[in-house]
């Protein structure tokens, strides 16, 4: 009965960035600068804190891939859009299934799920390049376009723009691509992920499931009449899906706050021993608590005929209120004649 549940967990899909600082601020430009400042920034950044002119300065080169991330982001109209929109962690959410058991619902559990994704190539430091160095591409000058002309007649020509196919419309090439990642700056590995799963009440499809130890509990709503009469029914949607039937044939009372116990409908029973810690066919019981909901008010013709009847079954059951409620009879003083 250990079924599995898939439970929906979201999470956010992370720029790849190796430092949360704030891109704009990394190139020294504001927020609605045009293209044009961005990469002029960009190559100010670039050769002052390029590695082969800071040789051995670890803090230099950093910046560098910094500088570089940055104008990766802030170059390509969509990818700015997005990091304007959502920031670092940029882009929608991802959304992932994960089975989980059905005790770990009842209980609580902590548990681990791998999910594959995008990381950062530490080889190298998410340049690209096998060397670190990244160029500017010969063939549209770090644009990203280039200049094509296409003669139309003899002495007509026309000129147009078109993605620079030599750099993938980067601006930027790599001779030398880094063997892990191929050049792509990026590789996927799973990634661990904690998962914790509070104990909490559990939501049936009409009300909430609480857990007492090893028993659920459940609170079912009766009508005056349904308590009183009896000939009522209830199909109680387990956790799992299954029914759990409820009912009194007519004449059958419920009592205001009466608990009814239904003998294996519980949780998994925990125990310390064996290789499994629950057992797979022992479960603690449902605890049905039962409420009855009274009228606000009664009407004249409905008060009057529930007290006759209440009168007649009192009278025929010799039930005397004072006594079987357990109040203490007043004393009868005895009378005194008058002098």
């Amino acid at each position: 009965m250990l079924l599995k549940k898939a439970a929906i967990l979201l999470f956010s899909l992370a720029q790849l960035a190796l430092s949360a600082e704030d891109y704009y601020q990394v190139l020294g430009v504001s927020r609605d600068a045009p293209e044009k400042s961005i990469k002029s920034a960009y190559r100010k950044l670039s050769k002052k804190f390029h590695p082969d002119k800071n040789p051995g300065d670890s803090s230099a080169k950093d910046k560098f891939v910094e500088v570089s991330e940055a104008y990766e982001a802030l170059s390509d109209p969509e990818l700015r859009r997005i990091y304007d929109q959502y920031g670092h962690d940029g882009g929608p959410s991802v959304e992932l299934r994960v089975a989980v058991g059905l005790r770990d619902f009842y209980n609580g559990a902590d548990t681990e799920f791998h999910w594959e994704k995008q990381h950062v190539c530490e080889q190298c430091d998410g340049t690209g390049a096998a060397d670190g160095v990244v160029e500017t591409c010969p063939h549209c000058h770090g644009n990203g376009m280039r200049i094509v002309k296409r003669q139309l007649a003899p002495g007509m020509f026309q000129q147009f723009q078109s993605p620079c196919d030599a750099c993938g419309q980067r601006g930027k090439i790599v001779k030398h691509k880094c063997p892990t990642c191929q050049g792509q700056r990026v590789i996927r590995k799973a990634t661990p992920v904690d998962l914790k799963i509070p104990a909490a009440p559990l939501r049936s499809g009409r009300g909430l499931f609480r857990r007492r130890g090893d028993d659920l509990v459940w609170s079912e709503v009766l009508s005056l009449r349904e308590a009183w009469m009896g000939d009522w029914t209830r199909n109680l949607t387990h956790l799992d899906g299954h029914v759990v039937y409820l009912g009194r044939k007519r004449g059958e009372v419920v009592q205001p706050g009466q608990v009814e116990t239904v003998v294996g409908e519980g949780m998994p029973k925990y125990h310390e021993d064996g290789d499994s810690v629950y057992h797979k066919t022992e479960f603690g019981n449902l605890l049905v608590e039962y409420t009855v909901i009274l009228p606000d008010q009664m009407i004249s013709g409905m008060e009057k005929d529930f007290w006759s009847i209440w009168e007649k079954w009192r009278a025929s059951n010799g039930i005397d209120l004072q006594k079987d409620g357990g109040r203490p009879i007043p004393e009868s003083k005895p009378s005194h004649d008058e002098l």
